[in-house]
C-alpha cells in the first residue's frame, strides 16, 4: 500500500548557534492528523558527535500523545537514542488509524518504559501501563528493523493481572 505523509508546516527555531532550538510541524500520516513539537539542545552541541544530543519529543494526534525525553547520538536518523518513552492513548483507534487499521476498538492504552535504538535494534524496556482496566505487568519489547524489503521481527512478551477482552472484541 502507499505510505501517505503529509507536511501542512515546520519550523525550527533558534536564537543563536550555542541556545536551544525548538521545532514544531503538524501534518498527517495515513490521513490521520499529526503534530510534532521538540524541545533539543543547541546547534553547537548537535554538530558535537562525542556527545549524545538532548531532545524532548511530543507526538501528537487527537487526545494521543507519544512522548521521548532522553538523548541521541545520531539525531537525524533517531539512532543511539536513550530515554523515557511514554504514550497516553484515550483510545487506540487513533494509533490503528496510524498504522491503516480503521474501526479499531476503542479501548485506552496507557505505557511507559525506556527505549534504546542501537542501528536496527530497538528496545523498549520496563514496559508498564494498562489496556483500559487491564494492568500490564513490566515486560520488554524487542524489535529488529529488517530494512527495507524484509520483514521485521517482533517480540512481545505481555502478562496482565487479568485481561477484559470485551472491548476490544466489540
Amino acid at each position: 500500500t502507499d505510505l501517505r505523509i503529509g507536511f501542512e508546516d515546520a519550523a525550527l527555531r533558534t536564537d543563536r548557534p550555542d541556545a536551544p532550538v525548538r521545532l514544531t510541524a503538524t501534518g498527517s500520516y495515513r490521513q490521520t492528523p499529526v503534530s510534532l513539537e521538540a524541545d533539543l539542545q543547541s546547534i553547537a552541541t548537535l554538530r558535537n558527535a562525542a556527545v549524545p544530543y538532548g531532545t524532548d519529543l511530543m507526538f501528537q494526534s487527537g487526545d494521543t500523545t507519544l512522548r521521548f525525553q532522553g538523548t541521541m547520538t545520531k539525531p537525524l536518523a533517531v539512532d543511539g537514542a536513550v530515554g523515557a518513552l511514554t504514550l497516553q492513548a484515550p483510545t487506540i483507534a487513533t494509533i490503528l488509524a496510524i498504522a491503516g487499521v480503521q474501526n479499531g476498538p476503542k479501548a485506552s492504552l496507557v505505557l511507559a518504559g525506556t527505549l534504546t535504538r542501537s542501528d536496527a535494534l530497538w528496545l523498549l524496556n520496563g514496559v508498564a501501563g494498562k489496556l483500559d482496566d487491564s494492568v500490564l505487568a513490566t515486560s520488554p519489547l524487542r524489535l529488529t528493523d529488517g530494512g527495507r524489503g524484509h520483514a521485521d521481527d517482533v517480540q512481545l512478551d505481555r502478562e496482565f493481572d487479568r485481561l477484559n477482552l470485551g472491548r476490544l472484541l466489540a
